[in-house]
């Protein structure tokens, strides 16, 4: 799976997660119903700069390592390296709120990982 559908399918369950209906989300990031209604379908890509703007309304953090290659492997070892980087990081944290982000960001590599 792509970035593109991994980043769509993130915010679709993100989405239907929060209990907002289609219209308070667009209030919330001044875009319309409609427009959210296509983002959900997979009619309309999601950048990653509203990608990320959309997690924030959500209440979570993903910092999306974007790497243009065109050998998989070099990719998913890349993610690799970077989640036991954040894991090491994770571990020495003592603020409560650092360590919640560091999680966040865990959570956003293992899910492109599984891809």
């Amino acid at each position: 799976m792509d970035l593109k559908h991994r980043t769509t399918e993130i915010f679709r369950e993100a989405f239907e997660n929060s209990g907002m209906s289609q219209k308070q989300f667009g209030e919330k990031v001044f875009i319309s119903q409609p427009h959210i209604h296509h983002i959900l379908k997979g009619n309309i890509e999601i950048t990653l700069s509203s990608f990320k703007k959309y997690m924030k309304v959500f209440g979570m953090e993903y910092d999306i390592v974007l790497v243009k290659d065109i050998h998989h492997n070099e990719l998913s070892m890349l993610l690799k390296k970077l989640e036991v980087d954040l894991i090491k990081k994770f571990s020495k944290e003592k603020d409560y709120d650092h360590k919640k982000l560091l999680d966040k960001k865990i959570e956003a590599v293992k899910l492109l990982l599984d891809n």
